[in-house]
C-alpha cells in the first residue's frame, strides 16, 4: 500500500522517534513511536473517518509526568485529549458541539491548560477557554463577540483580554480566570459616521446554518435596484468571514456579499467534510442559497446582476459557479484549479480519493469537463509562471471553451506572475470588466 510519512520527531528523551503514518487517500492516520537502536515499532494510537479524511494532526505535546496532548477531530469537532505514554486515553482535556485551537500555555504544577476556541454558537471569531488537565472542568475566560487574543499572569490567576470585531476597533480588559471582570484598559472608537459589513445568520435549504456579511453601495436610492459581487475563496476550512476588525466598508458602486460556506467556517469537521468526494458541489449550494436570502429580503438587491471572483480555491469556485449555476451575470477566476486531476495529489486526494476510486466526483468537479455550460461572462487570469496550481488548468479550460464554440469569456495570462497575481494592469482590467458586464 502507499502511505505517507507526515511528520517526523522526538520524544523529550530524545530515545524514541515518534512519526506519523497515513494511507495516501487520508483515510487514517497511525502515531507510531519507534526505538532508533532495534528498529521496533510502536502503534501508539489510529484516528480514522470512514466518510471523511483525517487531517495531518499536530504533533503530541509531551508533559513532565511522561503523558502527552493530543488533538483529534474524532467527534466531530477539534479537542484536545490526554494519553498515557503506552498509547491509553486517559481523559479528553477539552469537549463539547465547538472546537478546540491552537495551545496557549500548560501549566503541569497547576494542572492546567489554556487554548483558542470556537463556541456553540459562535465560530468566525476566537474566544480563549482555561481547563484542567485531568479534564475535571473548562471554563470560557474571555467575553464580548470577536476575536481575541490573551495574555496570563504567571500564577495563571489573571489575563489580559484584547478583542476586535468586524465594527468594533478593539478593547482591552483585565479579567480574572474566575470570570470576574476587575477593569477596562482601553476601547477604541470606530470612525464617526463610518459604514461596516452587516452581519447575518441565515438558513440554507436544507436547515443548515450560514454566516454572510453583506455591504451596501455607497449610495442607495429608494426603490432602486443594485447589482452584487461576491468575492470567495470557500476551500475546506478557509472561512472568508472573520470576526475581527479590518477597517470601514470601502464605498463601491455595487453591493458586495460574503459567505461563509459550511465546508469554509472551521467550525468542526463534521461541517468542513460536506466537501468530500465532491469539490465545488455543496459549496455552490450555500452560494446560491446566499444569493436567494439577500434577494429576498434586502430591497435594493438586483437578482439578475450577481458577479462572483476568487482566487486559487476561489478562482475554481468563480468559474465552477458560471459552469454549474445560472444565477451569476459574470465573474473573475483567478489562478484557478479547473480539473483536480491537474493539482497537487496530496491535497487534492485529500478531499476528493483518487481519480481511480472517484471518477464521477472528479468528473462532477471539472470545470473543463463542463466548459460548454458556460453562462455569463467570465474574466480567466492566470500567471504562467505559477507554480502552484500549473498554468496547464487555465490552458486546459480555454482548450475546452474554444472547442464548445463558447465567446462568452476572456483569456488574460500574466507572463512573469506566479500563484499570486499583484498587477495593477489586473486591477484596472478587474474593474473595468465589473462595470462593463455587471
Amino acid at each position: 500500500d502507499e502511505i505517507l510519512i507526515v511528520r517526523v520527531g522526538w520524544t523529550p528523551s530524545g530515545e524514541s522517534l515518534i512519526f506519523m503514518v497515513q494511507d495516501r487517500e487520508q483515510t487514517w492516520l497511525d502515531l507510531n513511536l519507534a526505538d532508533p537502536k532495534t528498529g521496533k515499532v510502536k502503534r501508539l494510537l489510529r484516528e480514522s473517518c470512514e466518510d471523511g479524511w483525517v487531517e495531518r494532526l499536530p504533533m503530541p505535546r509531551w508533559l513532565e509526568d511522561g503523558t502527552f496532548l493530543w488533538e483529534s477531530d474524532r467527534t466531530g469537532y477539534h479537542h484536545i485529549y490526554r494519553y498515557d505514554r503506552g498509547g491509553k486515553l486517559l481523559n479528553a482535556v477539552s469537549r463539547g458541539q465547538w472546537s478546540a485551537g491552537r495551545i496557549i500555555r500548560v501549566d503541569e504544577a497547576r494542572g492546567r491548560i489554556a487554548f483558542y476556541g470556537t463556541t456553540e454558537k459562535d465560530w468566525i471569531g476566537q474566544q480563549a477557554y482555561v481547563a484542567a488537565l485531568d479534564g475535571s472542568w473548562q471554563r470560557r475566560v474571555t467575553k464580548g463577540r470577536g476575536t481575541h487574543r490573551v495574555e496570563f499572569d504567571g500564577d495563571f490567576e489573571l489575563l489580559l483580554d484584547q478583542f476586535s470585531s468586524l465594527e468594533n476597533p478593539g478593547e482591552q480588559w483585565l479579567r480574572s480566570v474566575k470570570g470576574k471582570d476587575l477593569r477596562k484598559i482601553y476601547g477604541r472608537s470606530a470612525p464617526k459616521g463610518a459604514r461596516f459589513p452587516v452581519l447575518r445568520r441565515i438558513r440554507a435549504r436544507d436547515g443548515e446554518a450560514l454566516d454572510i456579511s453583506y455591504t451596501p453601495p455607497a449610495k442607495v436610492e429608494t426603490g432602486k435596484r443594485y447589482p452584487l459581487w461576491i468575492n470567495t475563496y470557500s476551500g475546506p476550512a478557509a472561512p472568508t468571514i472573520r470576526d475581527s476588525y479590518r477597517g470601514p466598508a470601502r464605498p463601491t458602486w455595487y453591493g458586495r456579499l460574503q459567505v461563509n460556506v459550511r465546508s469554509a467556517t472551521k467550525r468542526g469537521m463534521k461541517f468542513t467534510k460536506a466537501c468530500y468526494k465532491q469539490l465545488g458541489v455543496q459549496e455552490l449550494r450555500d452560494l446560491e442559497d446566499a444569493i436567494d436570502w439577500m434577494a429576498k429580503n434586502i430591497a435594493w438587491v438586483d437578482p439578475s446582476r450577481i458577479g462572483i471572483s476568487g482566487g486559487s480555491y476561489g478562482g475554481f469556485m468563480a468559474a465552477f459557479a458560471l459552469t454549474h449555476s445560472d444565477k451569476f451575470k459574470c465573474g473573475v477566476a483567478s489562478s484557478g484549479v479547473y480539473d483536480w486531476k491537474l493539482y497537487d495529489t496530496i491535497y487534492t486526494e485529500r478531499f476528493m480519493q483518487t481519480p481511480q476510486h472517484n471518477p464521477e466526483g472528479f468528473q462532477r468537479a471539472s470545470v473543463v469537463a463542463a466548459a460548454k455550460n458556460l453562462k455569463g461572462m467570465l474574466l480567466i487570469v492566470h500567471g504562467v509562471r505559477d507554480d502552484n496550481v500549473h498554468f496547464q488548468n487555465a490552458i486546459q479550460f480555454v482548450n475546452a471553451l474554444q472547442r464548445a464554440g463558447k465567446q462568452n469569456f476572456v483569456f488574460m495570462p500574466y507572463a512573469s506572475a506566479r500563484h499570486g497575481i499583484g498587477s495593477r494592469h489586473l486591477a484596472r482590467l478587474r474593474a473595468d470588466f465589473i462595470k462593463k458586464n455587471l
